[in-house]
This record gives C-alpha cells, structure tokens and sequence, in this order.
C-alpha cells in the first residue's frame, strides 16, 4: 500500500539533526523501494540546498536545535528549514513532524503556517501530522501501519501522487522497451550508432549534431505520446485512482457549486495555451498582436468576413441588464505542421489571421467583476460562419478574452515576419490541432483567399 501513496522518484525529503533517530523511517522507504533525500541539520544549516523539484512528503524533526526554546522559535526555525529545501511554487506536498516532544505539534503547526502566509511565493504544505518518535523506535512496524491510517486520508494528494508515479515510469519503461526492442548491446558507441541510424530514418539527409538530436527528439516525443496513451486504458489503475474519490461522485457533483468565469479561464489557459515559454521556442501556434497599419488586407472586409455585420453595435455586448465592453486586436497565429519545425523546414510558415476580444468587467456592488457568462458560446452564435474557429474563455495577463480564428484568412509569412510584432503566447497542442483540422476543411472546399 505504502508504495502508492509515497513518491517513487526521489520527492521525499528527510531532515534531523540526529541521524539515529531517523533510522526507523529510512529503513522503511528502503524496504518499500521509496527513495529518499537525508540533511544532517548540522552541516545543511548554513549551506545553500540545490532544491529538487516538486516535493511532495518532508519528515522534518521538531527540534532541531536544543537551546532554541518556545513553539514559536520552533517553528521559525523549520520555516527557515522549509525555504531552504522546498521550492517556490512547489505545488501539493505533506510534512510530517517526526519528535520527542509530541505536545507541541498542534502550537508549532500554527506558527509554521503563520509564517509560511507571509512569505511571497512559498507553498503552503496541504497537510500536517506528526509522530512521536519514541513510540516507534522498537516497533518501526508499528509506524508503517500509522503512516499509511494518516496518509491514506489524503486521498487527492494521494491520486496526483499515484499519477506522477505512473506518468514518470512511462519515460523509464520507454528506454527499456526501445533499447530491448532493439536487441542492441549496452555500450555507449552501440548506442550512438543506432542514434545515428535512427536520426536519418527521420531525415536522410541530416548533416549535423543538432539536426540529428532534433529528429531523435521528434521520434521519441512521438513514442512517448503513445505510452502516455496506455495508462488511460489501464483499467487497474483506473479501478484504483478511483478509489482516492473517497465517496459516491454524484453526491459530491451535486454539493459543488457552479465554476466561477475566473475558475473557467484559468483552468481553460492551463490546458490550452503556453504562458511561460520562451518566444524563440522552435514550434508553432504563437500568437501575436497586428495593428491596423501592418496588415494587407481591408480591415472592414476582414471584420465582416470574421466578426459577421451583426456583430454587437460599438463593441458592447447586453448580458443580465447590463453592458459588457468589448476589446478588439487583430492577432495572426502560426499553424506550421510540426514536422515542419521538427526537421527545420520552417523557412516559410502557414499562418491565419482573427480577433483577440478582450471581455470587459461590471460595477457591482462598488467592485469590477466579470459576470458569471458564457460568453465564447454566445460569440460563436452570434457570427454563425461555419469557417471561424472560437476558442473557449481564457485568462491572459489578468485579462478574459476570446480568440475568433478566420480560417479562410490564411497566408505563407517569411520566418521572420514576427520580428516587431508583439507576441502573447502558443497555443498547445491539442487546440492548434483543431484549428488546423477547421483550416484544412476550409482550404479543401474553397482555396486560399489572396491576402
């Protein structure tokens, strides 16, 4: 049981100034296949920790220091252990209090997360529970059974846990099938050699070292997804995450309350675009802001042919009484195929062109706010032009907006042409492929247009 509610990938941290006392929890993971991170507070408290990434359990012992005295003293020097091993924006993770002097578990805790509220960007733990030590050195097996009572209770902390064990194991058990699949030796030059092989089967005409790993990336990318695509079907693992639910899902679907647009937004951004890549990222579906002044078409026609002669008078749109401004820009977005960028034909790139509408916010009660509104659906029923891809509400720079997508607008831009225009962001996956599939439907019944 144990090995499903513990990170198998090293995210579990131990931290003690006395190593003995801590033999009975490393004895534990060892023997459960959990591996572990041991600091000796001694010679960690004054060193400057590399911070692994995306801890999820830290068994930090109460007392680390013998003349520090009181639960709030206590507990700003583990907060000050916290920051020093944990990263910012560490998502989920629970510390377990491992003491002598169990008493002050409840006070030490209250302090902790006093502290940690104040420090900009720090992630709070999800959960706090505490052993005492001495009940356990005798009967490490004891704290087995009591670590998986209190762990299991968590059970979403446990379900992410269990999907980032399976999810890491796909990369592992993909080099062992494509290496074992390949009945080569295990030697650094047999290795190379089938690299090589494998980078001009993708392109035989590859002539360099990043060429050659840009295709390798490529074709592993591509046997990952596949892997990936096995867990959805593994009915075991599925019976089991299931199980972390806790209680009947209907009845908890009807207790939540409906998803508020700012929710709706963020979790919409999170699947659909990239905010944090880096603009010069060799792939497609970057999105960047045109000005009237740099486009080649006329502005009107575009806006009847995308937006419809319907569209909201002065760029107001009437939801529940009231009047919701909208914000137009023109944007263009690159649709390359991917393969175009894998093998580094990107010379010319396929684009289209459409509207960013930013949604404005209402006075209510003497605060803005975005009124709870479907408002991509209301949009799309508005144009109504078979051709025009709308995306759902996205949050963008603590903005809400709409993209509508004009797939008859599609044009060949010169590689650089974004140069000096203002980029927002990529799409992912997923989306761009829809909007190539609307694109390609359009392009087989009518053709280009000429921009």
């Amino acid at each position: 049981m144990i090995q499903k509610i513990f990170p198998s990938y090293g995210k579990v941290l131990i931290v003690d100034d006395k190593y003995e006392e801590v033999l009975p929890i490393q004895n534990i993971l060892a023997e459960n296949g959990v591996p572990y991170i041991f600091y000796d507070y001694n010679t960690m408290r004054d060193k400057k920790i590399t911070k692994i990434d995306a801890v999820r359990i830290v068994f930090l012992d109460i007392r680390l220091e013998d003349g520090i005295q009181g639960a709030k003293n206590i507990a700003s020097v583990l907060v000050s252990v916290l920051e020093n091993i944990v990263q910012e924006k560490n998502g989920p993770y629970i510390i377990v209090l491992w003491t002598n002097e169990i008493a002050l578990k409840d006070e030490v805790e209250e302090y902790m997360m006093s502290y940690l509220k104040t420090i900009k960007e720090t992630t709070l733990p999800t959960y706090i529970c505490a052993f005492d030590k001495k009940e356990f050195v005798s009967k490490p097996q004891e704290l087995l059974n009591n670590l998986s009572v209190k762990l299991v209770e968590q059970n979403m902390i446990n379900f992410l846990i269990e999907w980032e064990n399976e999810s890491i194991s796909v990369a592992s058990n993909m080099v062992r099938l494509l290496l074992y699949g390949l009945r080569i030796e295990m030697t650094n030059s047999a290795l190379q050699d089938i690299f090589i092989k494998m980078a001009q089967l993708e392109d035989s005409y590859v002539n360099d070292k990043k060429e050659a790993t840009r295709n390798i990336l490529q074709i592993l990318v591509e046997f990952l997804r596949d892997r990936y695509l096995e867990i959805i079907s593994n009915e075991q693992l599925i019976n089991r995450l299931a199980e972390n639910w806790g209680s009947d899902f209907e009845e908890k679907k009807k207790e939540s309350k409906e998803i508020s647009i700012e929710q709706k937004g963020c979790i919409n951004s999170l699947f659909n675009i990239n905010l944090y890549d880096d603009v010069d990222r060799k792939l497609p579906g970057k999105v960047y802001v045109r000005n009237n002044s740099s486009i080649n078409f006329n502005e009107t026609d575009f806006m009847c042919s995308t937006l419809s002669n319907k569209w909201y008078k002065d760029d107001e749109i009437g939801i529940c009484g009231q009047k919701v401004k909208l914000n137009r820009k023109i944007i263009e977005v690159d649709i390359t195929p991917n393969c175009d960028y894998a093998q580094n034909k990107n010379h010319m790139l396929r684009t289209i062109f459409g509207y960013i509408i930013e949604i404005g916010q209402v006075t209510v009660e003497g605060s803005n706010k975005w009124l709870d509104y479907k408002y991509s659906e209301k949009i799309k029923h508005k144009i109504q032009y078979d051709y025009i891809y709308v995306t759902p509400e996205l949050q963008f720079k603590n903005k809400l907006c709409v993209l509508v997508l004009n797939t008859k607008y599609i044009t060949i831009e010169n590689k650089n042409f974004a140069d000096e225009l203002e980029y927002l962001f990529r799409f992912n996956q997923d989306i761009l492929t829809e909007i190539r599939k609307k694109s390609g439907d359009i392009l087989t019944r009518i053709g280009i247009n000429s921009l």
